[in-house]
């Protein structure tokens, strides 16, 4: 039987037991920032295990999971892998064990026709209820009681727990480890646990103690990887059509045959070259990693993570994508094959999930990820190579473990290789400083996620109202009651006092909640007259799922119960909105310019400005920008209508919307259409009529006109095959030209006074001579900037023409004063070697003659003319100029020709000069220069020349 088949199949087998089938959550998990992914099919049903939500009774889910775990232990069992699929039926306070027993016993053995006599039962040693459940089923040898390690769930060291009962298959004895003491529940692979059924039925105390619950649950998990391994009768999951297009596909690429085929039953073959992982379970069935299924669970998981936007990274879920993929290719190198291939195993992956819409439209995304990353590890694996040689050359029979780790964290060099080349070598690794390098590491790839100031979800269990009843979509101020405090601690309170934080629950509010990547709502909460404010509403937020928080200030004492009146800032919603709308159609602007391909990996949208990062593999051109530019301020003057409504899910696959991938958008989804018509009016979505279309649960303006402006500030890279775009809408453009203006005013006025004092200086040279050194355009600027002063009052089409003037009056007057410098050095120079030996000091040395001179404000140029100078009409002499400007100086030392043979270098009595200011020197034998310090007393350099030479 097909996964696909076990996928619909167990749906409609519960849906007949009258379970709401809930489709699979993202593996980022939503509205839970303590989880790093999705990692169990009952994770998108915690509010209702801690009887949070109480609108849905039973349900069944196939939920995308990923483990980190057990990354390296993937390839030497047949039970570790990262990503997997969880078939599971779920019950909140209905069924019990009976029915989960009698309903995973008939869903084997009748719907999947398992032989009974191959099915096991273990439950926890005291549960005697289930045991007499099953006993209705097999008999009670079949059944083996294990203790609470085993088979006894708990959520945490308090809470909600209790036993559970799992089903497992024989596999035969060949797969046994031999052991007389072999049974269910052995660590080898002949019993195989296909079916954990949980029953939530306890609350443990602080004491240890079991309180029974007055809502009983179940939470049941079956692994369809092995159920399918167990239908289609193969040895592996990786044998059955989870994964083996993918090792066939790895096969071609790397003319390497893969360890089994899926119809036969040979052995799996062992890379004896490669060491089992440190910490990998003991046990027969561990064997040497095997590569084929490496790549093939790590191609698998780094493509679902990849397709929900997630980019390699040194931390947080970046990084286990970053490790997926490296992990992955290093055993293809392992197997002979130096260059990248992952990116080629996207497409036979993707089409084993041909079901997941979501995942195919994101095929180049993946990818390009993919490429980018293996060209990134392929460049820095050979430098770990190097690194490894380096290591192994230093002194001593202990390598460190510290420099071991890096090797595998920054190079991807497995620990395996690393103690095999140290054992030839006659060392070894230092493996408790790796371990603690490589716990280390962890916690830092943990700091990405957990914690992150947010605080822990069973704080909310103790609101009783979390989710209001949301008006803001159409009010910005409502007449409310307080349903439930907490104050700065996470404690329930009945008040707040004036001056303290906490945050407040509203029956219903008109503050947006951040989500989507638009800011949470400000604003104010009143008395109910209106006349008094109570508290400042600094941030609105969903710290779990199923809650909207108010972060307050109180102002006054506030008390549950209270009726308010709830008023948002249009100060900061109104510019919010302007940048969220306009990053729809910056959205659409860049697919019509860069094409269909690019997709969306992010977004904030707050009252100051917008961020937008896309998948897109280099830089933007000025024609590009200019371009998507246009087109958004196009649509704003078109004052094209925003419609925004909610629509049946079925409505996604018939209008395709631009959507992100992860986002999770609901059972009736809001979109966000910006076009001329409404929608399903006739020809609404035809080219002419509809701009863009968007899945959006954000606040928006009513028409594209509102937003007045749109500017790009800036493109640019966040990683590999990532840009991001910032910009700005609204007022918010007409500031930034203001900004702009006034500060290229300034800079103009700044540089006008550099060319006055350039000026002055060609006088002074020339004797006070009036020669006219530029036209009159130099006139007209300094004109402009006395007439360019105030910009208060200009519409934005007049400061963009300013600012343009401007801009084009400062490169005339940095070329200008560039210019006028270059002449100044001239002039300069030819007033120094008119002046010939006039301020020259010379000393003789031991019948050396020494040539020295302190000169202000002269270029390096001028400095080597007079160098040269001097050399060509003296012999037997050395040269010493030094020139100050401000705090630096730069100094030229030579020596004539007639000296060099004599062991004078040029470049050894630079370098002593230069220890003595702090600076540096280099050169030829014949003439070097340098450069210093000009700190107090540094001119005693003079002084030390003498005592120089005579050494």
């Amino acid at each position: 039987m097909q996964s696909s088949e076990l996928r619909s199949q167990f749906l409609n087998y519960f849906k007949k037991q009258g379970h709401k089938i809930c489709p699979s959550s993202p593996l980022i998990p939503q509205g839970d920032p303590t989880l790093l992914f999705t990692s169990a099919g009952m994770v998108p049903f915690k509010p209702y295990f801690l009887g949070i939500k109480k609108d849905l009774n039973r349900a069944a889910s196939v939920q995308k999971c990923l483990r980190t775990t057990d990354i390296d232990h993937v390839g030497t069992t047949i039970r570790h892998l990262t990503f997997f699929e969880m078939l599971g039926n779920f019950s909140f306070g209905d069924y019990f064990k009976e029915e989960a027993i009698a309903w995973g016993w008939g869903f084997l053995t009748k719907e999947m026709k398992l032989p009974q006599e191959k099915l096991f039962i273990t439950l926890f040693k005291e549960d005697d209820e289930s045991a007499k459940l099953w006993k209705k089923f097999v008999p009670e040898s079949k059944i083996t009681r294990l203790g609470e390690d085993s088979n006894f769930w708990a959520m945490g060291p308090t809470g909600p727990c209790g036993p559970c009962s799992e089903i497992y298959w024989d596999r035969g004895t060949e797969f046994s480890c031999g052991q007389s003491t072999c049974g269910v529940g052995c660590d080898c692979d002949r019993y195989l646990e296909i079916w954990n059924l949980v029953f939530t039925q306890f609350d443990r105390q602080e004491d240890g103690s079991l309180k029974p619950l007055p809502r009983k649950n179940i939470d049941t998990g079956m692994g369809l990887e092995r159920l399918a391994l167990v239908t289609q009768q193969k040895k592996t999951p990786f044998e059955t059509d989870l994964f083996w297009p993918i090792l066939e596909e790895t096969s071609k690429i790397l003319k390497t045959n893969p360890p089994a085929s899926p119809a036969g039953r040979q052995p799996l073959t062992p890379f004896a070259e490669l060491r089992v992982p440190a910490g990998t379970p003991k046990g027969p069935s561990v064997l040497a990693p095997n590569p084929f299924h490496i790549i093939g669970d790590h191609t698998r998981a780094a493509c679902f993570l990849a397709a929900e936007g997630i980019l390699p990274s040194n931390e947080g879920r970046g990084y286990i994508l970053r490790r997926l993929l490296r992990r992955a290719l290093r055993y293809g190198r392992l197997l002979g094959y130096p260059d990248s291939f992952l990116h080629r195993l996207v497409s036979p992956t993707l089409k084993i999930f041909s079901e997941e819409k979501g995942i195919q439209s994101a095929q180049k995304q993946i990818e390009d990820t993919f490429r980018t990353e293996e060209e990134n590890f392929l460049s820095t694996l050979e430098n770990g190579e190097r690194l490894l040689k380096e290591i192994l050359a230093k002194p001593g029979t202990i390598l460190p473990g510290e420099e071991v780790f890096k090797l595998y964290d920054t190079f991807g060099f497995p620990l395996e290789l690393t103690v095999e080349a140290a054992q030839v070598s006659g060392k070894k690794v230092d493996l408790e400083e790796y371990e603690r390098a490589k716990t280390k590491a962890q916690e830092i790839a943990r700091t990405g996620w957990k914690g992150s100031g947010e605080r822990r979800g069973d704080i909310y269990s103790k609101v009783s109202r979390g989710w209001p009843h949301f008006v803001g979509y159409e009010l910005l101020d409502t007449e409310t009651e307080i349903t439930d405090i907490l104050d700065d601690s996470g404690n329930a309170v009945s008040s707040l006092s004036a001056g303290s934080h906490g945050e407040i629950f509203f029956k219903e509010t008109p503050f947006y909640a951040e989500g989507g990547g638009q800011v949470g709502d400000r604003g104010w909460i009143l008395d109910s007259s209106r006349t008094k404010k109570l508290a400042e509403v600094l941030d609105t937020y969903v710290p779990v799922e199923d809650y909207h928080s108010h972060k307050i200030k109180a102002l006054s004492e506030i008390k549950k119960g209270q009726e308010v009146y709830a008023l948002v800032s249009k100060e900061h919603r109104h510019p919010t909105m302007y940048h969220h709308t306009a990053t729809h159609l910056l959205n659409e602007a860049l697919r019509r310019v860069l094409g269909p391909n690019i997709r969306q990996a992010g977004s904030l949208v707050d009252a100051v400005h917008l961020r937008f990062d896309f998948t897109y593999p280099k830089a933007l051109s000025y024609e590009q920008i200019k371009l998507i530019e246009d087109i958004v301020n196009d649509v704003i003057r078109k004052d094209f209508p925003v419609h925004k409504q909610a629509w049946p899910k079925s409505k996604v696959q018939e209008w395709k919307p631009a959507t992100l991938l992860g986002e999770d958008y609901g059972d009736k989804p809001r979109f966000v259409l910006v076009g001329k018509k409404k929608f399903e009016e006739p020809d609404w979505q035809s080219q002419e009529n509809k701009f863009s279309l968007e899945l959006c649960g954000g606040t928006h303006v009513d028409h594209t006109g509102e937003i007045q402006h749109f500017k790009i500030l800036k493109d640019s890279s966040i990683s590999a095959g990532t840009r991001r775009i910032e910009a700005l809408a609204g007022p918010a453009v007409l500031e930034y030209y203001k900004t702009l203006t006034q500060k290229q005013v300034e800079s103009l006025g700044l540089n006008l006074k550099k060319l006055d004092d350039v000026v002055a200086e060609i006088f002074t040279l020339l004797g006070g001579s009036k020669k006219d050194l530029f036209d009159g355009t130099v006139s007209m600027i300094k004109d402009l900037f006395k007439n360019y002063q105030q910009h208060d009052s200009l519409t934005l089409e007049d400061l963009q023409v300013r600012e343009k003037k401007l801009r084009e009056a400062l490169e005339t007057v940095i070329t200008q004063e560039k210019k006028l410098r270059q002449e100044l050095g001239i002039l300069k120079q030819k007033a120094l070697l008119t002046a010939g030996d006039k301020n020259i000091k010379i000393q003789e040395i031991n019948g050396i003659k020494l040539l020295s001179q302190k000169l202000e404000g002269v270029d390096a140029p001028t400095l080597r003319a007079l160098c040269d100078r001097w050399r060509k009409e003296n012999s037997s002499s050395v040269i010493f100029l030094v020139s100050t400007q401000e705090e630096k100086l730069s100094f030229v030392v030579s020596v004539t020709q007639d000296l060099l043979s004599q062991g004078f270098d040029s470049v050894k009595i630079a370098k002593k000069v230069a220890e003595n200011l702090s600076g540096s020197a280099g050169g030829r034998p014949d003439f070097a220069q340098g450069g210093g310090k000009a700190e107090p007393g540094w001119e005693k350099v003079f002084d030390q020349m003498p005592a120089l030479l005579k050494k």
